[in-house]
């Protein structure tokens, strides 16, 4: 599990870079554990991310290759960067 020092610095850090609309970070299972965005959009892009990631894992065990490290969608009016781990999934705004 990850610390709530952790998670506060994280978002500190990633938010202070220019261009970042926001940082939410997840449990693996998609619940939000911290956001600097209101509570529907984090809610609305935890479910996203965590079915995308979800997804792309299992094509990845399908196809038998490696492992999912990182993914960024790029979207008409923002682009999410993601980033699973083990026991969270971190999502970068921009």
């Amino acid at each position: 599990m990850i610390s709530q020092k952790w998670i506060k610095d994280t978002i500190e850090r990633l938010s202070s870079h220019e261009g970042v609309k926001g940082v939410v970070i997840t449990s693996a299972e998609g619940i939000p554990l911290s956001s600097t965005l209101s509570s529907d959009e984090t809610e609305k892009i935890a479910a996203f991310v965590t079915s995308i990631v979800d997804k792309a894992k299992k094509i990845i065990n399908e196809l038998g290759t490696g492992k999912l490290n990182f993914l960024t969608v790029d979207a008409s009016k923002k682009e999410l960067l993601i980033a699973p781990e083990k026991d969270y999934i971190l999502v970068v705004l921009r």
